[in-house]
């Protein structure tokens, strides 16, 4: 006779229905990759479905229904193994509602459940964590999956009711009183143990300073070989200043658009980034936030004369969707996979940038020396210190830039009609010496360089500039700008400017 012949089957249904609990509490906790409504619609039926057919085979001995269950879980395993998890693990959150990608929640909370139901029915008693510890792994996948969102500690909360009420059952004897025993008052603190270690979770993962991405160790989108160079695309842009490259709708005035940002210079040429996290629904925010919460600008972009792979937005997008392929956390700036021509159209949304004369100076927050947003070339140390001036920036940073344009454009012209391929150190040098000359690229990289001689992480961007920027109302970008970082540019046949 099997234990759950024997055993009074009370106790065998509290279990169950702890398991249930606990399963759906679990899958809950993808909260921080789905929308609640998606798993709303998914998670309890995941958790009920396999926990009443294993207690209604094990009541009954229904073998075929336990079989079936059980081929269902290994099922759901293997697609967790073979692709999901791993997927879901590597791209940008929220995820969108693919089946492929909800199929993690839906598996997790389903071996959860029919795990622990199995420990519920081969037990001799009730009560204690075993039943629970089929959810445990569900907790670990998610707490690396993304940090908490606000509404984590509610099913860590539920958590930690059913491992308290689990204790104080194991401790009980049949017909006994909970306090009537020294085991009895020994589970209230271990109850309590238990309830912190489920609840602590969301806590310590809100209060972190540095967290461990593991988008940052698993294979990434990688930009296509056969992808042009976007600083060879500005000649072609600027000669053809009538042709339109994208139109847009948006619902606040927006006077620049980026295409890419270049951060790393090798002393030939500015490069894109190389690697890239796939995409989701969503784009991790900077740190520390580049705009208060609620600044946003909805987008929608009409592809015209661009081939890609790199998406126009403005800068920084926070919500994406197709044809977005992959992003870049560190800049923002999004790839496509997809064949881009004209009228592929696409929505995101974006975070507006601190209003003009707010940006402040000060140490870089979070990077290291070598960092490739500070580098600097060693055979211009000297000319970008003397266009840096006076040393480090430490107060407005408006006022920095317009004095470093100033400096910049002091005795300097742009020669415009040049190829803008430019950039190398030979040119920079040509450039900063006593009444030099450059195309718009070297006199923005020229401003990016200076910049970070003065310790201002900067970057080359390649954007656009409309002649008209009215929201509500479509917007024609034709005119090609090179500028650094999100808050300075250069004009496309001018000297540089504050943006």
């Amino acid at each position: 006779m099997t234990p759950s012949e024997d055993r009074p089957r009370g106790p065998m249904l509290l279990d169950t229905a702890a398991v249930v609990v606990a399963a759906s509490a679990a899958g809950l906790t993808f909260d921080r990759a789905f929308a609640p409504a998606t798993l709303a619609a998914v998670v309890l039926p995941s958790a009920l479905v396999p926990a009443i057919g294993i207690a209604a085979a094990a009541w009954r001995a229904g073998l075929a229904v336990r079989i079936a269950v059980h081929l269902c879980s290994l099922a759901l395993l293997f697609v967790l193994l073979n692709d999901a998890a791993l997927a879901l693990m590597a791209m940008t959150l929220p995820a969108p509602p693919d089946p492929a990608l909800v199929a993690v929640p839906v598996g997790c909370t389903w071996l959860a459940s029919a795990a622990g139901t199995e420990l519920a029915w081969a037990r001799a008693r009730g009560g204690g964590l075993v039943v629970l510890l089929p959810a445990a792994p569900v907790l670990v996948y998610t707490t690396l999956l993304a940090p908490p969102t606000r509404l984590s500690p509610v099913p860590y909360g539920v958590l930690a009711a059913c491992a308290a009420i689990q204790l104080v059952r194991s401790t009980v004897r049949p017909g006994g009183r909970v306090f009537g025993s020294a085991a009895g008052r020994a589970a209230v603190p271990l109850a309590a143990a238990a309830a912190v270690a489920f609840a602590a979770p969301p806590i310590v993962g809100t209060s972190a300073r540095e967290r461990v991405d593991p988008r940052d160790h698993l294979p990434q989108w990688g930009l296509p070989q056969s992808t042009v160079h976007p600083v060879d695309q500005v000649d072609g842009w600027l000669a053809d200043p009538g042709r339109i490259l994208f139109r847009a709708r948006t619902d606040r005035p927006v006077r620049y658009w980026r295409l890419v940002a270049l951060e790393d210079f090798d002393g030939t040429r500015w490069s894109p980034p190389v690697r890239y996290t796939r995409a989701g629904l969503g784009v991790p925010s900077p740190s520390p936030p580049a705009a208060r919460a609620g600044e946003t600008v909805s987008q929608v972009v009409t592809v015209q004369g661009l081939t890609g792979p790199f998406l126009p937005t403005v800068d920084r997008p926070v919500r994406i969707g197709a044809p977005v392929s992959a992003v870049d956390t560190r800049s923002g700036v999004l790839l496509t996979g997809a064949s881009v021509g004209p009228g592929v159209t696409y929505r995101l949304t974006s975070a507006s940038a601190s209003p003009s004369g707010t940006a402040k100076c000060g140490d870089p927050v979070g990077m290291s020396s070598d960092d490739p947003a500070l580098a600097v070339p060693p055979d211009l140390t000297g000319p970008l210190g003397q266009l840096a001036g006076t040393g480090r920036c430490t107060g407005s940073f408006d006022a920095f830039a317009g004095e470093l344009s100033r400096r910049l454009g002091d005795g300097r012209h742009n020669v415009s009609g040049g190829p803008s391929s430019g950039g190398s150190v030979g040119a920079l040098a040509e450039l900063l010496r006593a009444g030099g000359s450059g195309t718009v690229v070297e006199f923005a990289a020229a401003f990016a360089l200076g910049a970070r001689a003065a310790g201002v992480p900067s970057r080359l961007v390649i954007g656009f500039e409309p002649a008209s920027a009215v929201a509500g109302r479509s917007t024609r970008c034709t005119r090609a700008t090179c500028g650094c970082g999100s808050t300075c540019g250069c004009r496309t046949r001018a000297g540089p400017r504050i943006t």
